[in-house]
């Protein structure tokens, strides 16, 4: 028996060599993608830039990543569920938090965006970069393809949570 007197928890599945070198990689990707948006922030923000050095770069980095994504899943309110669909990097416009913008195909007046508060937000795009939106969802992701957090849904009477694939 286990200290305490309880019994001891099965072992879980083993994983083998390759596949914790495949999660280490994944693991080391999203880390390098959140970096460069730090990196990248910073970079907009200096006057004084090197297009080279190592803003340049992570600028770079995040210009590699998704040129669209899509948001789905059950928001259980028709006016949220007009949030979810394809959205396109707005390469055109300034980064936001060290992230870029997404713009909702077909739908431009809807925006996907990072903001200060640590949280990606899908809302209007008049509150484009500040921090309120109908669908949020607390997760620093470098870009939106590398979410894990579950979205909440903004509503009348609180948040709360929907699946989304």
């Amino acid at each position: 028996p286990a200290r305490g007197g309880g019994r001891s928890r099965e072992p879980g599945p083993t994983s083998s060599p390759a596949e914790l070198d495949r999660l280490a990689s994944e693991i080391a990707h999203l880390a390098a993608v959140r970096r460069a948006a730090e990196a990248a922030e910073a970079f907009a923000a200096d006057e004084d830039r090197d297009p080279g050095g190592a803003g340049g770069e992570a600028l770079l980095l995040l210009r590699a990543q998704a040129t669209a994504v899509r948001l789905r899943g059950a928001t259980g309110h028709p006016a949220r569920a007009a949030f979810t669909g394809r959205y396109v990097r707005c390469d055109d416009l300034p980064l936001l938090a060290g992230r870029f913008a997404f713009a909702k195909q077909g739908d431009p007046d809807k925006m996907l965006w990072f903001a200060r508060n640590g949280f990606w937000h899908a809302g209007r795009a008049a509150d484009l970069g500040r921090q309120t939106g109908f669908l949020i969802v607390a997760d620093s992701a470098g870009a939106p393809e590398h979410i894990v957090g579950e979205w909440q849904v903004a509503g009348p009477r609180g948040s709360r949570a929907i699946r989304t694939r």
